[in-house]
């Protein structure tokens, strides 16, 4: 999700190691030019109507962030403006509205000119489609060629991540357990809100990986 999306075509063999962590530097350094150059925030909205979290969104000029599953999704804009979009729907009866403590304003058109100044980097970096397909965060598909993988790494800085999309998509190809590796459990909890018979497993250690192994 987001920044993982760089582990996983890593690990799909779409670039190497050192390019990896030249291009992660990169967009780590040109989204916190953004995020100075703006006055940005974002909120988690709890179990509300996607369709109007949309349309308040595109009232107050904010944008839809993260679906991250049924009843999660982050909205991100300027903080007045995001300040105006929670007070309307809590006006409009979502009552779980809750500001995030972050740098700035992600997935929203405030990263728009960091997206665009990636994407030289992407195109002087060697890459190819990986070896097993990934869902991008933002199509919900895997790129069909190396021209639409840098296209939607470099669009994905101001889009929104449609996670919700993507664990469908791979269910539907045919995934029938997801394993979520590192020391947290956040996306295996978005799959049970989302798919709960699929099974899930959480690697973040050497123990752990010897559990599922067995």
């Amino acid at each position: 999700l987001s920044l993982g999306e760089y582990g996983a075509l890593y690990a799909g063999g779409a670039f190497r190691f050192a390019e990896g962590l030249k291009l992660l530097a990169q967009r780590a350094e040109l989204m916190d030019r953004a995020c100075r150059s703006t006055s940005g925030g974002m909120a988690s909205v709890l179990s509300g109507d996607p369709e109007v979290i949309r349309e308040v969104c595109a009232a107050c000029g904010i944008d839809v962030a993260n679906f991250n599953s049924p009843g999660q999704i982050v909205i991100s804009g300027e903080k007045e403006k995001l300040a105006e979009a929670v007070e309307e729907l809590k006006n409009r009866g979502m009552r779980k509205v809750i500001v995030l403590n972050v740098a700035g304003a992600f997935h929203s058109r405030l990263m728009a000119p960091a997206g665009e100044a990636l994407k030289p980097v992407l195109e002087a970096t060697p890459m190819t489609v990986p070896a097993v397909p990934v869902y991008h965060n933002y199509t919900a598909a895997p790129a069909k060629d190396a021209a639409e993988l840098r296209a939607n790494l470099a669009a994905q800085v101001a889009g929104s991540v449609r996670w919700e999309e993507c664990v469908r998509a791979m269910v539907a190809a045919g995934g029938d357990a997801m394993i979520e590796f590192g020391p947290g459990n956040v996306l295996t909890g978005l799959l049970r809100r989302t798919l709960p018979d699929v099974p899930y497993f959480n690697v973040n250690s050497v123990e752990s990986l010897d559990s599922l192994a067995l």
